[in-house]
């Protein structure tokens, strides 16, 4: 993190690895302090997961931008990639309310 400049742009790769992936993904305390920080420092996030989890996510309602995709297939890592090259065009829509920040049918 030291070595991270005002100008620098970060992407933040949340991914469920898990072989049944759903909600509850379990994250440490020193991880979700990461995130709230580099949510505050202006860094973007990509959730590769099912949206619920993005409930104990805390900070990323303060992100730069954050892109929501179910799975971690590459074929989404790559289209997740290609938003943010400004080759694709983000246009869906939350299909469900996780919390009172990420309410059904926010997005672009």
């Amino acid at each position: 993190m030291a070595e991270i400049q005002p100008e620098d742009q970060v992407i933040i790769d949340i991914v469920d690895m898990r072989l049944r992936p759903g909600n509850g993904m379990v994250l440490s305390a020193d991880l979700k302090m990461f995130m709230t920080d580099m949510a505050k420092k202006d860094a973007a996030f990509v959730l590769l997961a099912n949206p619920y989890n993005l409930a104990a996510m805390p900070g990323l309602e303060n992100a730069k931008a954050l892109l929501v995709a179910y799975q971690k297939e590459d074929f989404m890592q790559k289209a997740a990639a290609s938003v943010f090259k400004n080759q694709l065009m983000p246009t869906g829509k939350l299909p469900v309310s996780v919390n009172s920040f990420f309410k059904y049918g926010d997005g672009l």
